[in-house]
């Protein structure tokens, strides 16, 4: 059996999360169970923001368009979070319509490198029955500069809002400490986004996964690594229901893909436009709070030197060069950076040459 795959442009929004790329799918919006839609990732605790419920609604805005409606889904509860979404929402073009719109959302600058991808096909186990499958992915970036809480408070921490017990053993208080950490480090939770028969989109507070960032290992062995990243992790979550279109059972599977990396923040750069006899045309020093999103390269300039300047935690200066020309199959640079080191997850940012003919 030949599936169709279709591939979809995504446009990212600014946070507090817009609507974004629209694709087409000639399906008819008959939904019965929720659907698995997107990721929130986080390093803080989100028990006094659920207060006990199962699901965190996101607020709906619908703003009129004149050939179809956009949809932007805020989490109120989740502003003074430090987190990162992922997620996609899926509506008929027009009501009573058969043609669905997917629109693709996620922090500003918080993720990148995102896919999403449809493929429709048939059962291989009944060819009768019909199967549809979205998956979506991208990448975040984890600060390797975080300021680490001491292990030490953390337990005492955990101590001081435990009651104590008169038959608990010095024993048994030592393994419920050992049990908050293992060591000081970063822990991200990851928390899935589903999107009910109504449209609605919420998080779901019981499924939670918990792991371990490796920022301890990062900086012992790794702080000069290839561009000062070094993949750390990913979460990964599929979910499969069927439903019953035209009175014909179809199989539904969503993905979600996480890619969690480690990232030595840029502070400064310097961009330096080379000609063919490897000649300084011309060479600018930016920092991170001053990046241009496009720079026009003279039509002189043979090749451009890109230099950026990171820094460790313990102040030890990392510099990398990326040699980019106009036969470049990727006229592009990224950078990661941060506010302060009590920032989780970094901002990403994109630079754009422009060459002039």
């Amino acid at each position: 059996m030949k599936n169709t795959i279709k591939i979809l442009i995504i446009i990212l929004i600014i946070a507090p999360l817009c609507s974004c790329q629209n694709s087409t799918a000639k399906v008819k919006n008959e939904i019965e169970e929720d659907r698995l839609v997107g990721i929130f990732l986080t390093n803080q605790s989100l028990e006094d923001v659920f207060k006990g419920r199962d699901k965190l609604y996101a607020k709906e805005e619908i703003i009129k368009g004149k050939s179809q409606d956009e949809y932007k889904y805020v989490f109120d509860e989740l502003k003074e979070v430090q987190g990162a979404f992922l997620y996609y929402s899926i509506r008929p073009m027009k009501e009573g319509s058969d043609t669905n719109i997917y629109q693709v959302s996620a922090n500003r600058d918080n993720v990148c490198d995102i896919k999403i991808s449809e493929n429709f096909g048939v059962d291989k186990n009944n060819k009768n029955n019909k199967t549809e499958s979205i998956c979506l992915e991208g990448s975040f970036y984890i600060n390797a500069n975080i300021e680490l809480e001491s292990q030490n408070n953390v337990n005492n921490k955990a101590s001081d809002n435990e009651n104590t017990d008169d038959n608990e053993t010095e024993n048994d208080r030592t393994e419920k400490e050992l049990n908050v950490f293992d060591n000081d480090d970063v822990y991200i939770d990851s928390k899935y986004i589903y999107q009910d028969k109504d449209g609605d989109l919420y998080i779901n507070d019981g499924q939670t996964n918990t792991t371990n960032a490796g920022i301890k290992d990062y900086r012992e062995y790794s702080e000069d690594s290839t561009n000062g990243i070094e993949q750390a992790m990913g979460f990964s979550k599929k979910h499969e229901r069927t439903i019953t279109k035209n009175g014909k059972k179809v199989s539904q599977i969503s993905e979600i893909k996480s890619n969690i990396n480690i990232a030595l923040p840029c502070e400064k750069f310097k961009i330096k436009e080379m000609d063919n006899d490897n000649n300084i045309i011309s060479e600018k020093e930016y920092n991170k709070n001053d990046i241009p999103y496009i720079v026009k390269i003279s039509s002189k300039t043979s090749y451009v030197i890109f230099e950026k300047e990171m820094f460790t935690h313990n102040k030890k200066s990392v510099v990398k060069h990326s040699l980019i020309s106009r036969t470049s199959e990727n006229t592009d640079v990224t950078i990661h950076t941060v506010k302060d080191n009590k920032q989780v997850f970094c901002d990403i940012k994109q630079i754009y040459f422009e060459w002039e003919d």
